[in-house]
């Protein structure tokens, strides 16, 4: 299955993001087999307000303790996190 992973940053959490970078982009980057897709979300100034990402798991919780594993959630630089099934209705993910 296929699950969405939309997480919403603090209002000031940017300029903390740099001190996790390495370790974030190692569990999103080569290491994270399960990830299918996943980048920023940049409001209308370009700046970073968040991260979308789609992963291939078993379970929601599965997805769930994936994701608690971030840097950044452990650092709690997160306002919102939220995981949704996701089904490709258009287009192709591979």
């Amino acid at each position: 299955m296929q699950f969405a992973v939309v997480a919403i940053l603090k209002a000031d959490a940017e300029r903390e993001l740099t001190k996790y970078s390495d370790e974030f982009n190692e569990q999103i980057g080569p290491n994270g087999g399960d990830v299918r897709l996943a980048g920023a979300l940049l409001d209308r100034a370009g700046t970073k307000v968040g991260y979308l990402a789609v992963l291939e798991g078993d379970t929601i919780d599965q997805v769930r303790d994936w994701v608690g594993q971030s840097p950044i959630y452990r650092a709690e630089l997160y306002d919102r996190l939220d995981i949704f099934q996701y089904e490709v209705e258009v287009g192709r993910l591979s």
